[in-house]
């Protein structure tokens, strides 16, 4: 995780970040499941939040595109 904000912050130095311990969304559609967990945190920080962090794997070469969010 810090790796992560470690190289967001290369970019973007000023950007404030908070570790915010949030749900565990399930779903079968990555947009719904992000946006699941952006209305999680806006719950928990007085101001715009811009970047939740989640991760997926998309298996193309299968008919139902397995797993996806479902890691």
């Amino acid at each position: 995780r810090q790796e992560k904000i470690n190289h967001i912050k290369h970019f973007w130095p000023d950007i404030k970040t908070q570790d915010i311990d949030l749900p565990e969304i399930q779903g079968l559609i990555c947009r719904n499941v992000a946006l699941e967990k952006l209305i999680a945190a806006m719950q928990h920080v007085d101001g715009p939040i811009i970047i939740v962090e989640d991760t997926s794997l998309h298996l193309g070469c299968y008919d139902y595109h397995l797993p996806g969010p479902l890691v």
